[in-house]
């Protein structure tokens, strides 16, 4: 079933997007068939200003990263550099069959043990310096769980945000 929008301005053109993109029953049920605006659904406003801070965060957090690995540990302009790289490692190296392992162990429990897995390599990285143990290469590792850990977390992610209702519910 299409839903008509008006073409007038960029604000209709983002709303569809983001109706067409995120599908749930309550957001489904809330939209179709009236003129009703995604933006009145209050899970649907709470779930974007989630996934804006999530996003302004992350971007926050690889320049803060690569700037600390210089200044506070003392590393090299190639092991900084690195980074950026490793933060994106985990979707090239388990990327395709992340989506098969979510399903087989269930959306909301791969979600809860990304967030515990990226909370303990934050974790293990602010005690270590709180410790003086902290190295560039051990910053490196941490990048690069956090990665994979997200690279699981999106997948969970958008296997529940895409749930459509079946056709006993319409």
């Amino acid at each position: 079933m299409e839903r008509n929008h008006p073409t007038i301005g960029l604000g209709h053109y983002v709303e569809h997007q983001m109706w067409l993109a995120c599908v749930s029953h309550e957001w489904v049920r809330a939209v179709m068939g009236r003129k009703t605006s995604l933006w009145s659904v209050p899970s649907f406003r709470g779930l974007w200003v989630a996934n804006a801070v999530v996003n302004a965060a992350r971007g926050v957090g690889v320049f803060t990263i690569s700037v600390a690995m210089i200044n506070v540990l003392g590393a090299s302009p190639f092991e900084a550099g690195l980074a950026a790289p490793l933060g994106s490692a985990g979707p090239l190296l388990f990327g395709l069959f992340a989506g098969v392992l979510v399903d087989r162990w269930g959306q909301r429990r791969t979600m809860l043990g990304a967030t515990w897995v990226r909370m303990l390599a934050y974790g293990w990285a602010v005690a270590a310096f709180a410790l003086g143990w902290l190295a560039a290469w051990q910053m490196l590792v941490v990048i690069l769980v956090i990665s994979v850990a997200d690279v699981f977390s999106m997948a969970a992610h958008t296997c529940l945000l895409y749930t459509s209702p079946s056709p006993r519910d319409s």
